[in-house]
């Protein structure tokens, strides 16, 4: 499962070791945003700066043939053939 992690507070008056894993997790900024894959590494990761990133997950979607379905499935009625 892959997860989004977004920056959305400042590094600046955070600890060495809030900084380092800042660093491993690729977030030098605030508002940047990575895409990881979850595992129990970033998983440790995340938990130790939970409170200055935000977390979305992303949906994957398996192929072509599950995004033709759903672009079919986003059209507008009155457009459909």
């Amino acid at each position: 499962m892959k997860m989004k992690i977004k920056l959305v507070r400042g590094r600046a008056g955070k600890t060495k070791r809030q900084l380092a894993t800042l660093d491993s997790l690729g977030l030098n900024k605030p508002g940047k945003e990575v895409e990881k894959e979850l595992n129990d590494s970033i998983n440790g990761m995340i938990n130790k700066v939970k409170h200055l990133v935000e977390i979305e997950e992303i949906e994957e979607w398996g192929g072509k043939s599950n995004v033709n379905e759903y672009r079919r499935s986003q059209t507008h009625t009155r457009f459909k053939i």
